[in-house]
């Protein structure tokens, strides 16, 4: 299916128009992309590089981005860089369930140097490599909601918060034994650069979160300085 729509820029009554056409097939899944604004209404999967630098530094997107509809992003490269530095404020991700194309949101949002909160509470499985530095250097980012993560890869959120120097905690209420794996490396750099974030795990998981790669008690996974506390309902 080929849809056309008409996106005026939220630039005021002077910004223009953008055309946008798209590709969907059909089940749902965004496979092709021709301009550099994509109505995402209705798309439910994002295919190889189909939102690869879609709305890179499009000083005109400020704002809230609906994206409420996505519950997987499957392909390879699917979003990288898709919205990096660009105004917007906050991003309803709250439908999706499953990251697991290979560097699928690498540097999704990368230097959103406006935006505040991020819904990602269904998020339960990130693939191997697939959310790599997906916020770094958001400067302002303050909310994550990560309540339903459960299944991480190898390497899955590598520097994924690095420099959002703004974010002051992360809970991770369903994390389990059997999370990681036989991996350790999910977690290297994640808090790059920021000071005083205090990270939340159950408590039965100290040996496990101990046992990752960059783990440290006063300067977890790269951060200046923070706080790691077991203080969440134990899990399986």
């Amino acid at each position: 299916m080929i849809f056309q729509t008409q996106i005026k820029g939220s630039g005021g009554g002077s910004a223009p128009a953008h055309y946008v056409e798209k590709t969907v097939d059909g089940n749902g899944k965004l496979v092709n992309k021709t301009t550099t604004v994509i109505d995402l209404t209705g798309v439910t999967d994002v295919g190889d590089w189909a939102l690869a630098y879609a709305y890179y530094n499009d000083t005109l997107l400020t704002g809230s981005v609906d994206l409420s509809s996505l519950t997987d992003i499957s392909g390879e490269s699917a979003c990288q860089r898709a919205f990096s530095a660009t105004g917007i404020i906050s991003v309803d991700l709250s439908g999706l369930t499953t990251i697991s194309g290979m560097n699928a949101c690498l540097e999704m949002f990368s230097e959103c140097s406006a935006l505040i909160s991020i819904d990602l509470s269904s998020l339960v499985e990130i693939y191997e490599y697939a959310c790599q530095s997906m916020f770094d250097y958001c400067d302002l980012l303050a909310s994550v909601n990560l309540s339903s993560l459960s299944v991480i890869g190898s390497g899955a959120c590598n520097y994924m918060f690095s420099g959002c120097t703004s974010l002051t905690s992360l809970s991770f209420p369903a994390l389990t034994t059997t999370s990681f794996g036989s991996y350790t490396d999910q977690f290297m750099g994640m808090c790059e650069g920021i000071s005083g974030i205090t990270l939340h795990f159950p408590s039965n998981l100290q040996s496990v979160i101990e046992g990752l790669d960059g783990y440290s008690e006063t300067e977890p996974f790269g951060a200046i300085s923070g706080t790691v506390l077991f203080d969440l309902p134990e899990t399986e």
